[in-house]
């Protein structure tokens, strides 16, 4: 496993170092955009983002946007290209002491594919291209300053992985139909899952009907809807007003604090800008019910946040904000976690918070589970081996 070494710009939970046992990594040097950002705009680096977390995004600064112009347009396909260049010498030397028998690319950052690419080519070796998200087709694409130029190449170099790979991976069903309009070939889907060691907490009698989402909140999920249903019940229903609470973990764009003051919310909400990964699990499992918002935004229906896996192994029931007939919908309703309501069901999201809550106060809140086993990263471990020793057995 070849990594950049020291990637900035990013939340860093040194606890999950623990779970890699067994591999050899070879820290290779990266230079990426990211590291002038802070010092062009003065402010601390934001991860390159567009528009993201930062109060900046409201109103970008002259420089703001000649950054982001420069790093859309020069940097392709994302801030880790340079990468491509400098884990050349240690990927050669490495496989000079090392017999590989396939190359897994997994992105973004997009640019591990071109580099998996140069290597199947120059070495002969096969060669799978994990797409966790899609290339030109991810939500926020099209927020992306680029020139006409610069989105030629870009899917240019996606139809080459595309192309190229010995096999293709993806994580939904509507991206991989994405993928196969993109061109014409097999995709394989192997989702995203959960390791059922990390969740061993019982649950726990809890006070205060809490909500809890974890994970980064962008403008893109912050569903004005989900305000308007929890200021409405706050007002009309003392008991709920008296016992609600709702917890965010991680970082939040200044959109969302904005909307929670707006709707007068601040007391009862409670932000915790980071836990270690087996913190925030033991939070999940002790929650009343789980917050899943879906971004509103193009390429929708095939968005299924990492943290659903979680939220499913965490056995609390979900409340899902987007569209119906995504694929995260889809696993709801086949395990049968949680409900979804649209972007715009006020009054769908409202009563369906109030049966929760009224389950809550008669102790009977609780997930109806079916199923989630099949999200468990052992037994999706055991679907990405099937598809190796094809390969490997030349049966691709």
């Amino acid at each position: 496993m070849c990594v950049p070494f020291e990637p900035i710009g990013v939340t860093k939970d040194e606890s999950l170092l623990q779970q890699v046992k067994g591999i050899r990594v070879v820290p290779t040097p990266i230079w990426e955009p990211n590291n002038l950002y802070g010092k062009f705009t003065n402010q601390k680096n934001k991860g390159g983002h567009v528009g993201f977390l930062s109060e900046e995004a409201v109103k970008p600064s002259w420089k703001t946007r000649l950054s982001m112009w420069l790093r859309a347009n020069l940097f392709i396909p994302d801030a880790k290209s340079i990468w491509y260049f400098t884990s050349q010498t240690a990927i050669d030397a490495f496989l000079k002491e090392e017999k590989v028998d396939v190359i897994i690319s997994t992105g973004p950052p997009q640019t591990t594919h071109l580099i998996a690419r140069r290597i199947s080519k120059k070495h002969g070796i096969p060669w799978v291209a994990d797409f966790r998200d899609p290339w030109t087709n991810i939500d926020f694409f099209h927020k992306l300053p680029l020139t006409s130029l610069a989105t030629f190449i870009h899917k240019k170099l996606e139809k080459s992985v595309l192309k190229e790979a010995t096999k293709v991976v993806t994580v939904s069903w509507s991206w991989r139909d994405d993928f196969m309009k993109l061109y014409n070939r097999e995709v394989e889907i192997i989702t995203n899952g959960f390791d059922p060691a990390d969740f061993d907490s019982e649950k726990k009698p809890g006070q205060k009907f809490t909500l809890i989402h974890s994970g980064s909140i962008n403008p893109d999920r912050n569903h004005s809807v989900l305000w308007k249903a929890l200021r409405g019940l706050l007002n009309e229903n003392k008991a709920f007003e008296e016992s609600f609470l709702l917890e965010i973990i991680g970082p939040v764009d200044a959109s969302l604090k904005t909307s929670i003051v707006a709707f007068g919310m601040e007391k009862y909400v409670n932000f915790i800008p980071f836990l270690k990964h087996r913190e925030a699990i033991e939070k999940l499992c002790q929650s009343e019910v789980l917050l899943l918002l879906i971004n509103d935004a193009p390429n929708i229906d095939g968005i299924i946040p990492g943290k659903l896996y979680e939220y499913l192994a965490a056995r609390r029931p979900i409340l899902a904000i987007g569209n119906p007939n995504g694929d995260f919908n889809k696993i709801l309703k086949e395990t049968g976690t949680g409900s979804c309501n649209d972007f715009t069901d006020e009054k769908g999201l409202s009563a369906q918070i109030l049966i929760y809550f009224e389950a809550f106060q008669k102790g009977e809140l609780n997930a109806h589970l079916s199923n989630i086993e099949a999200f468990s990263r052992q037994n999706l471990a055991k679907k990405y081996c099937s598809l190796l020793d094809q390969i490997i057995s030349g049966k691709s």
